[in-house]
């Protein structure tokens, strides 16, 4: 549960301490009676009243000090305070002089060396906002000088750098000197106490603030001179007391001034807020009210407010919103016409955005889609330019295909047209395939040696030996192997008519490529030349030999024609066989396996 506190400026806590502490300050003046049970009682009385003084001023820290660090540091301070006042009374009322009253005069030096190191540390948090907060380890750092100058201090006896005792220890409450760490001390002490007052009043964003500032300049001041004559001994008072109510003056107003964050002053800046607000007790009676709220005070705002504390209300164009405090509810109300106003337009441009957003959303489609059909078209220009010549012919051959089953019935004529129909399909259906697969701008070569060995199937239909070996791996680009099956299948079917004997031999790997074909003709068949403008211009080569009934072709891309290296399979003797022979094996002649395996055994290939 949050907690607000609203805490009065009122001037009888003011002079409430002042009292009490010209009461601490006479019954000083009092210890001179004659009567000790009086004396003590003053003594004690005195001693109360300090003591109660910072403890009530410590607590107090923890109301006004919103901010959770500057309350830790200031508690401190507090706590010092009261230190500071605990040894002076063990010195002077329970102690003997001696030893043991040197000891507590050095811890004097504890409060007076760690309190401007926390006054460094204020001005840290204020001047450095959270960034503070978070280097807070490394702004202990200020810590280890401090505690070098009380390690000093406390170790005086054995060095006697802080405080000289020109007739022995025996007088050192009375004949003392100082030494030169001495005056080190006490400019540590000014120099961060100065430190600490102008850091606050130079480097504060509090509006007015800076002229605030100079009473705590003032005041810091005044403990300066008070503790350098108190140094020369000029004057005879207190130091412990007055000390310690300096320094509570000296926060009290940096704290008053603004310099130091506090909720003090809250119920004028509560009354002069702008907006309208209410502060209830549990019973919803309205406590505190802003002066534009006090229009709105009245039954129906009553009737309401038990129904904000579970959820907010709606007021015409207002919301009522409730938050729980110590003690009541804190009520408020916010005009949210123009965040609805807002709410409408945001819709309405969802609403438009949802609509842009549909028709991006479809054009986006149609664009998508008029890619596609352009990929397609592309595909589908690429398959028709490689195959018009074959559609074409493809589309004489079905018309004479179906005049010749017509007057003829189950002719040869008509049989051959129908070989030299399926050796074309299979043509157009494999390189319509390779087309497909090109999306990359690669083909395995495996789809080109399955395209000619389909080829070949239907070749067989009408040539009396059709032969294949093939040793490929890899990929090539699409355009050589598109233009290796166009010139094979364009190759054979010129020379279909007179075409005995095929034998094909396909090699390559990453882009190289070679294709032979060896071709028996019959004897009334001519060799006819096709033209391979377009393999050329891609980087191929053909290399073409004719000798009487055979004829040597070699297609190849990526390296030097006639430069092809032969499979190692159990077919690859027979290729090496001129036609003539081939033929003598087809027609049954004992002389042409002979020579078959004659040639596998030289070439470690005859099983």
């Amino acid at each position: 549960m949050n907690e607000l506190h609203l805490r009065k400026n009122g001037k009888e806590t003011v002079i409430l301490v002042a009292a009490l502490l010209l009461f601490a300050w006479w019954c000083q003046a009092a210890e001179l009676a004659a009567n000790p049970i009086i004396k003590s009682a003053l003594i004690l009385c005195r001693h109360m009243i300090h003591v109660s003084l910072a403890a009530v001023w410590i607590y107090s820290i923890r109301g006004r000090i919103p901010d959770v660090y500057l309350r830790r540091c200031l508690t401190a301070a507090g706590v010092l305070l009261t230190f500071f006042l605990l040894l002076r009374i063990i010195k002077w009322d329970f102690l003997p002089v001696g030893s043991p009253g040197r000891i507590v005069w050095y811890l004097y030096y504890i409060p007076m060396i760690l309190l401007p190191c926390l006054g460094v540390l204020v001005v840290a948090f204020l001047t450095q906002g959270i960034s503070a907060h978070r280097k807070y380890r490394q702004r202990r750092w200020i810590f280890l000088p401090a505690g070098v100058l009380i390690a000093l201090v406390l170790t005086n006896d054995l060095h006697r750098l802080v405080f000289r005792f020109p007739e022995g220890l025996e007088h050192y409450d009375s004949i003392y000197t100082y030494g030169w760490l001495y005056y080190v001390i006490m400019l540590w002490i000014y120099g961060l106490s100065l430190y600490f007052v102008l850091g606050l009043a130079l480097r504060s964003r509090v509006p007015g603030s800076r002229f605030s500032g100079r009473y705590s300049v003032g005041i810091m001041l005044a403990a300066i001179i008070f503790w350098f004559l108190n140094s020369l001994k000029v004057i005879d008072v207190d130091f412990v007391a007055v000390s310690c109510i300096l320094v509570v003056l000296l926060l009290e107003t940096t704290i008053y001034s603004g310099l130091i964050p506090s909720n003090t002053g809250y119920r004028s800046i509560f009354r002069s807020y702008m907006g309208q607000i209410w502060i209830t007790d549990m019973q919803h009676r309205i406590r505190y009210a802003s002066e534009n709220a006090e229009a709105q005070t009245g039954d129906l705002l009553r009737e309401v407010m038990e129904q904000a504390d579970r959820e907010p209300v709606m007021i015409e164009e207002m919301q009522l919103s409730s938050e729980a405090v110590t003690g009541g509810h804190v009520y408020w109300l916010t005009d949210i016409s123009g965040i609805r106003k807002v709410i409408r337009r945001l819709a309405d441009a969802e609403k438009r955005l949802q609509e842009n957003n549909d028709l991006l959303r479809a054009e986006a489609a149609l664009k998508e889609k008029d890619i596609q059909l352009s990929e397609q078209k592309k595909i589908f220009d690429r398959i028709s330019e490689g195959t018009a010549e074959e559609v074409a012919e493809l589309d004489t051959l079905r018309k004479e295909a179906d005049e010749l089953f017509a007057h003829a019935g189950d002719s040869s004529a008509a049989k051959e047209t129908m070989k030299r129909i399926c050796f074309l399909g299979a043509y157009i259906k494999r390189y319509s395939n390779l087309i497909l697969l090109s999306e990359d701008g690669q083909i395995p070569l495996k789809e080109l040696e399955l395209s000619l060995k389909e080829s070949l199937e239907y070749l067989r239909l009408s040539v009396a030996a059709a032969e294949f070996a093939s040793s490929v791996e890899g990929s090539a680009g699409a355009e050589a192997v598109c233009r290796i099956l166009q010139l094979f299948s364009r190759t054979l079917y010129r020379n279909l008519s007179g075409l005995e004997a095929v034998y094909l031999t396909l090699s390559g790997k990453e882009d190289e490529i070679s294709l032979v074909m060896e071709i028996g003709l019959s004897e009334s068949g001519e060799w006819e030349e096709i033209s391979a403008e377009a393999f050329t211009e891609i980087g191929g080569k053909i290399r073409t030999k004719k000798h009487g009934r055979e004829a040597r072709v070699e297609f190849s891309v990526g390296c030097s024609a006639g430069e092809t290296s032969l499979p190692k399979n159990e077919n690859a003797g027979q290729m090496k066989i001129n036609s003539s022979y081939a033929m003598k094996e087809f027609t049954g002649q004992d002389e042409a396996v002979s020579l078959y395996a004659r040639e596998d055994h030289k070439k470690g290939g005859a099983k």
